[in-house]
């Protein structure tokens, strides 16, 4: 009678056990078949012709590298909170497009970055980037680069659209008197 007690507690105690772990892998099912298909979409980014940037990992561990040209091709809008990692994210696909820019000579950028941040580390990669490049490379990069600068008083170019034109009235002066 023991043995036979025993016996049915040890089946009862693995029955539970692997009706658990079955449970278990049927709620992880769709997590599963939703990581196949991310990873299956990620292997054909990284499988296609051309530059590309890599922009992390998936919380497995799959690297997210992406064509460049996927992310650029489009005008994109970046968004989020304090401390998101706008600014680093926007830096890797300048850097990718900076690193590249003589194989993409009808790629170009612009920016708009009320802080300054980003506009302080863009110069900064296109300065490092220069400093790496010499002679007819390094002139046409140089070529490539306009800088406008919309917080500056001055009208130093005819793109500073936010400046004075030369017909306006100066501040503080109206027809009215």
């Amino acid at each position: 009678m023991d043995a036979l007690w025993f016996a049915h507690k040890l089946s009862e105690r693995r029955i539970a056990q692997e009706t658990a772990e079955y449970l278990e892998s049927l709620a992880q099912a769709p997590i599963r078949a939703s990581r196949q298909q991310i990873s299956a979409v990620l292997q054909s980014l990284r499988n296609e012709p051309g530059p590309h940037v890599h922009l992390g990992d998936t919380s497995w561990g799959e690297p997210v590298i992406v064509p460049l040209i996927e992310l650029v091709k489009a005008c994109g809008l970046t968004t989020g909170g304090m401390g998101a990692g706008k600014t680093f994210f926007a830096c890797l696909i300048i850097e990718a497009m900076i690193q590249r820019f003589t194989g993409l000579r009808s790629m170009s950028f612009g920016l708009l970055d009320p802080k300054g941040e980003l506009f302080d580390r863009a110069l900064y990669l296109l300065a490092r980037r220069i400093e790496a490049l010499q002679g007819a490379e390094r002139e046409a990069l140089l070529n490539r680069i306009v800088i406008i600068d919309f917080s500056s008083r001055e009208a130093l170019s005819s793109y500073n659209i936010l400046s004075r034109w030369p017909y306006t009235e100066p501040t503080g002066t109206s027809a009215s008197g």
